[in-house]
């Protein structure tokens, strides 16, 4: 299996959801997943919050797997 594949199934799982829901948001005229992150970036303290958390989960789907893998191959 490729290396990328967990992170990049995940990666794409997640975003899939957020456009989904933000589909779905949009026809039926109620606020967008994206607003209300948009919106939450703006408040000084909900804006860090949300950027660490963001990373995180990058780090997580992304960054921690290749390392992992790379130790194992040592």
């Amino acid at each position: 299996m490729n290396r990328w594949a967990p992170a990049a199934a995940g990666l794409t799982g997640i975003a899939g959801a957020a456009i989904g829901a933000d589909i779905w948001a949009a026809h039926t005229h109620r606020p967008t997943i994206s607003a209300a992150i948009a919106r939450l970036l703006e408040h000084p303290v909900g804006g860090p919050v949300v950027i660490g958390g963001l990373a995180a989960l990058g780090w997580h789907l992304a960054v921690d797997p290749v390392i992992r893998r790379l130790e194992h191959q040592q």
